[in-house]
């Protein structure tokens, strides 16, 4: 499984046509990878993250957690994808794409499907 994901992730972050600065709307997570750092392979569950893009930050939420801003969100310079803190988003159009969160702890990647405008 990690030698599938890793290489996926590697596609991702230097793949994707150039869009503005400026991302606004929401994604609903319809599946989430997730692993633990120093661990092999991933596990693939439901999920019911939810994130919010607007006014340059980023929005999250999830059952049983109130929505919250994740933090100021910044247009990846050169690149089809946007960051926030260890959040990165993919899009690969405006209703679909990747969101990546990795940390010291573990990673996970979550498919979600968005409602999106960029400026």
């Amino acid at each position: 499984m990690t030698r599938l994901i890793i290489p996926l992730i590697i596609v991702l972050v230097v793949g994707g046509p150039a869009w503005g600065a400026s991302l606004n709307g929401a994604c609903i997570g319809t599946a989430l990878t997730y692993g633990f750092a120093g661990k092999p392979g991933g596990t693939v569950i439901e999920t019911t993250d939810k994130y919010r893009f607007e006014n340059g930050s980023v929005f999250h939420r999830f059952k049983g957690r109130e929505e919250y801003r994740y933090g100021p969100v910044s247009q990846v310079k050169g690149a089809n994808q946007w960051s926030s803190s260890h959040l990165r988003f993919i899009p690969r159009n405006l209703q679909s794409g990747y969101v990546i969160h990795g940390d010291a702890i573990g990673w996970k990647v979550t498919n979600p499907d968005c409602s999106l405008t960029h400026k």
